[in-house]
């Protein structure tokens, strides 16, 4: 029986993806339901994406900042109307506004199945938008936004995003734990870590901030900088260590951290989420604060944290199996297996 072809698009590059799931480096859910359904379909990935060059050219960098949003990523677009695949898989929107816009102008048909972390903001993007035959969202506050903006010109489901348990990066995670620190944090999307920092100062903390571009490391409230960003490896060895996983935001509206809570509950973390007026997950070990305010988040800090089992009961309920089991209904709903066009 032939298989459906699908391409996956993503702004992080696919293929490095891939490269570090299977060299054990990265959890499987980096790859957004695609590892685990390497067998229900023939998966296709541009070669090349205009990240990967951004990354190497600073000049290139600020010039993709301005030009993803409004014109999507050329590289993998181009590959897209080029290749011979049935369905195009995006599992972010800045890959594939290029393809929706011409879609909506009827010069593209292939069927588009794309992931929207946070509603539209700008005319432009709810325009190429309706173009998207199903819409995928993480959270109940994104799907109503997004109803409300695009109507019932599209398909519009929530899916849950979580671990990929069986990933061999998270085997450690059974080992007796000390949890010597009180805190970790990690991210530089939508963070804002002043309050956590004059808490930890405070509250003489021990505990790690791994900004993106420097590690801060809190012991009795003092603090010692390293500049650099972490590697992968070392975030997770924090998380292990620490009896609470914070995630404090910055714009209260925008759905971001779910990498990291990921990554905390796997590893028996419970998580703190702070600054969000809603969030992806309604779970007894995902404590969500949306005042952002500084006493709450020192006494959640010096509160004990649930058992690691309940935290791993958790984990389980959001395991990324179940998102990738509602994404090949999703995909096997658009596709025909037919000549391509």
């Amino acid at each position: 029986m032939t298989r459906a072809r699908v391409l996956f698009l993503n702004n992080y590059p696919p293929r490095e993806a891939l490269r570090r799931v299977r060299a054990e480096e990265y959890p499987a859910q980096h790859l957004w339901g695609t590892w685990e359904l390497q067998g229900d379909f023939e998966w296709e990935m541009a070669p090349r994406t205009t990240a990967e060059l951004a990354a190497r050219r600073p000049w290139i960098r600020r010039i993709a900042n301005y030009m993803l949003p409004i014109f999507g990523d050329p590289l993998q677009e181009l590959y897209a109307i080029r290749a011979r695949c049935d369905v195009i898989y995006a599992a972010d929107q800045q890959s594939v506004v290029g393809l929706a816009a011409l879609k909506r102008l009827g010069l593209f048909r292939r069927p588009i199945v794309m992931v929207a972390h946070n509603g539209p903001r700008i005319a432009w993007t709810r325009w190429w938008m309706k173009a998207v035959d199903v819409v995928i969202v993480l959270s109940e506050p994104v799907k109503a936004r997004l109803a409300s903006q695009l109507g019932d010109s599209v398909q519009i489901e929530i899916l849950t995003f979580g671990p990929s348990l069986d990933s061999p990066v998270y085997g450690f995670r059974h080992a007796e734990a000390m949890r010597e620190l009180d805190f970790v944090a990690a991210g530089k999307s939508n963070r804002e870590y002043s309050l956590l920092r004059k808490v930890a100062r405070e509250q003489r903390l021990d505990g790690v901030i791994f900004t993106g571009r420097e590690t801060e490391e809190y012991s009795r409230g003092n603090l010692t900088r390293t500049q650099g960003g972490a590697t992968y490896t070392e975030v997770l060895g924090a998380m292990v260590r620490a009896r609470w996983c914070v995630i404090p935001l910055k714009d209260p509206d925008r759905l971001s951290g779910l990498t990291e809570v990921a990554d905390a509950l796997a590893l028996g973390t419970p998580v703190i989420v702070q600054g969000a007026r809603g969030f992806a997950y309604a779970l007894p070990t995902v404590y969500v604060d949306g005042n952002s305010d500084e006493a709450l988040l020192a006494e959640h800090i010096r509160s004990d944290p649930p058992a690691m089992e309940q935290v791993l009961l958790d984990a389980r309920s959001i395991e990324m199996s179940g998102y990738a089991k509602a994404l090949k209904l999703l995909l096997e709903s658009q596709f025909t297996i037919a000549a391509p066009q």
